[in-house]
Parts: structure tokens; sequence; C-alpha cells
């Protein structure tokens, strides 16, 4: 998981095979497909793990602060650094959605969960 977060944060996931996201983990290709069937697999595991954001957990909790301007502080601050922490990985995941309709689904399935 952690070397197809670096190569959507640099921007190279879309062109690298999944042989390349293989070395780059330190197994082999089919050890990787054992785990995942193919790229959009990948990307999918990936958005499951913006659920367990540190920043996203506490921002859950915050909009349950009784004192509402607390509330709404702690809200939006904790909504700008969730958002900043994965701008890198979340602008690359929007730029493959636009290219490979099978990524469009994961996409907004994302986007359904930042706005829950």
């Amino acid at each position: 998981m952690e070397a197809v977060r670096e190569l959507l944060a640099e921007g190279t996931f879309h062109e690298a095979s999944v042989e390349q996201v293989a070395d780059r983990a330190g197994v082999s290709r089919a050890t990787l497909y054992q785990h995942f069937r193919s790229r959009v697999d990948l990307v999918d595991a990936i958005c499951d793990t913006f659920a367990a954001n540190p920043a996203l957990s506490k921002l859950r909790e915050a909009v349950e602060i009784d004192d509402l301007d607390a509330a709404l502080a702690e809200t939006v601050a904790l909504a700008t650094r969730s958002g900043a922490s994965e701008d890198a990985v979340l602008g690359e995941l929007y730029g493959v959605a636009a290219i490979d309709p099978a990524a469009r689904a994961l996409v907004e399935r994302q986007r359904a969960d930042r706005r829950g």
C-alpha cells in the first residue's frame, strides 16, 4: 500500500506497471496479484485507508461538540488538515478517474465517504 501511495503522491502511478509497483513494494508480481486483482484494486485499497486518517477521525468527533463556535472552528481546522494530508494522493486519484472509467466508481465512493 505504501508503494501505491508513494507513486500516487509522485504523480507516476498512472504510468507504473504492476511489476513496478511490486518492485517498489519489495514483493514479486505474483505476490501482488495474490492480494490485488488489478491496478484498480490497488487504488480501491488506498481509498479504504482514507477513513483511518487521524484528522478525519477527529473531524467526526468535532461535529459533535456542544459549543457551536468551538465545533465550527475545530471542524474547519480538521477538514483542512485532513484534505491537505491526502492532497497529493487525491489529486492523482482524481486524475486517474478522469482517464480510467474503472476508477470513477472509486472516486465517487471516496467523495461520498468524505461528504459523510
